[in-house]
């Protein structure tokens, strides 16, 4: 772990493993919870504005609605880089 966020580029994929430590609203933090769960791989798909690599995650709901959600990655501990070959 210890890498820097700022390091990340398109195409990039992550996994992201614990919760970051700082405070969040409920939906992002459940969104959070999920992708731990799932040990999703989730890759960069954009570098916004301010310089966050931003991931795009969907999933079909409990209502069988399907949900679209956007992390911006800011933090260090949290994720891991995965090396896919």
């Amino acid at each position: 772990m210890n890498q820097s966020w700022r390091d990340l580029r398109v195409g990039d994929r992550i996994c992201i493993l614990q919760l970051p430590q700082i405070q969040m609203l409920e939906n992002t933090m459940q969104l959070y919870q999920r992708l731990i769960a799932e040990r999703a791989i989730l890759r960069i798909s954009e570098i916004d504005r301010w310089g966050y690599p931003v991931i795009y995650y969907n999933f079909q709901n409990e209502q069988g609605g399907e949900e679209a959600h956007s992390l911006a990655i800011d933090d260090y501990d949290i994720w891991e880089k995965v090396n896919i070959t």
